[in-house]
């Protein structure tokens, strides 16, 4: 289980800068979610992507340290990793996952992972570098979005992994040079133990043309929580405010 933040701006910023005083509280979160960090960069309509990430604690970690405040850009995705038992702490299993213009950060447990093999389009299957079920889930959508588009992509994808799965919680965000994907969608009964009740919930804001979106367990003081069993499509177009965030029942 794990941790995850994203923003999406008309200007160019990083992710201390974005989030603002309350940002060292995410990143404790790492001393429970201690077996990686990662951070992902784009441009809107660019298609290269800036990645750093390691199976490391972020909060103690002078790596992460020096790369989140050299990192820039309009939007981003970070992931504090709370390794799923069974799996690896290595950078291949180290989210986020990037193909090509796509980035990609998830919370939670898909089970069992390789039944969803059979979905993903055969040349993705063939570059998988790590063994997540994480990794999976990303060429999952990849593959079909590239068929049906974003909004019917995530729903088939989804419907995929129902199918021929259980999961804890498919909570995730999906980063193009075009828009920002966001993912709601846990089973509540299946909470890591000791975690609190709301451990799945995501919470957004806008401001400053800016979209910020993060995981809980920290100070989100004004922020709304996102419904589960929604998906959100930022467009990263224009400059942003609330016409500009689309939302769909999963």
């Amino acid at each position: 289980m794990c941790r995850l933040m994203a923003f999406v701006s008309a200007q160019t910023r990083d992710f201390p800068s974005v989030v603002g005083e309350n940002f060292s509280d995410f990143v404790e979160l790492s001393s429970f979610h201690k077996d990686g960090w990662g951070i992902a960069i784009n441009n809107a309509h660019k298609s290269q992507v800036l990645i750093s990430r390691a199976p490391e604690r972020a909060s103690t970690s002078a790596t992460f340290d020096e790369r989140i405040h050299q990192l820039y850009g309009d939007g981003g995705l970070l992931h504090l990793r709370w390794a799923t038992s069974g799996l690896e702490n290595c950078d291949e299993n180290t989210h986020p996952f990037v193909h090509g213009e796509f980035s990609f950060i998830h919370n939670g447990d898909i089970r069992p992972r390789e039944n969803l093999d059979q979905f993903i389009k055969g040349e993705l299957n063939e570059i998988r570098s790590g063994e997540t079920d994480s990794e999976r889930y990303f060429y999952l959508l990849l593959t079909e979005i590239e068929k049906l588009g974003i909004v019917d992509g995530v729903k088939s994808a989804i419907a995929r992994i129902e199918e021929v799965c259980t999961y804890s919680s498919i909570n995730s965000m999906l980063l193009t040079p075009d828009y920002l994907i966001v993912i709601s969608k846990c089973n509540s009964d299946r909470i890591p133990a000791g975690q609190p009740e709301d451990y799945y919930q995501l919470k957004y804001k806008v401001e400053n043309q800016t979209f910020l979106i993060a995981s809980s367990g920290w100070k989100q003081e004004g922020w709304q929580p996102i419904a589960n069993g929604t998906l959100l499509v930022v467009n990263r177009d224009s400059s942003l405010g609330a016409q500009n965030i689309e939302q769909y029942l999963l």
